[in-house]
């Protein structure tokens, strides 16, 4: 229940294939985007509030390896006041790669 969440998870497709997903995925869920790099592969924005949260801030980040890409992905609370979470950061992480996998599955 903490007020930020970090994770990642690792893909087969190269960053440049990644990042249009990434950006529709974002349109699906509904986040905002305020700033993003093509350049860099990275994006921050924010999720609108709702009854249980003030709203979040996320980032995302793509970062090329050998192999594969890691699409990482962290949410915290938009006010830094709030001490509980009740677990929306999370939520949030698990909406957006649930939403990105489907995604690139049906590619």
């Amino acid at each position: 229940m903490a007020k930020k969440y970090e994770t990642f998870k690792e893909y087969s497709n190269k960053p440049d294939t990644l990042y249009p997903s990434i950006l529709k995925t974002l349109e699906i869920c509904n986040f905002l985007i305020t700033n993003q790099n093509e350049l860099t592969y990275q994006i921050q924005g924010k999720i609108k509030r709702s009854w249980i949260s003030w709203g979040e801030q996320y980032s995302i980040s793509i970062i090329e390896s050998k192999d594969n890409s890691q699409v990482y992905f962290s949410s915290k609370c938009k006010l830094p006041t709030q001490i509980i979470d009740w677990g929306k950061n999370r939520k949030n992480a698990i909406l957006f790669y649930k939403t990105l996998d489907e995604l690139l599955n049906s590619h």
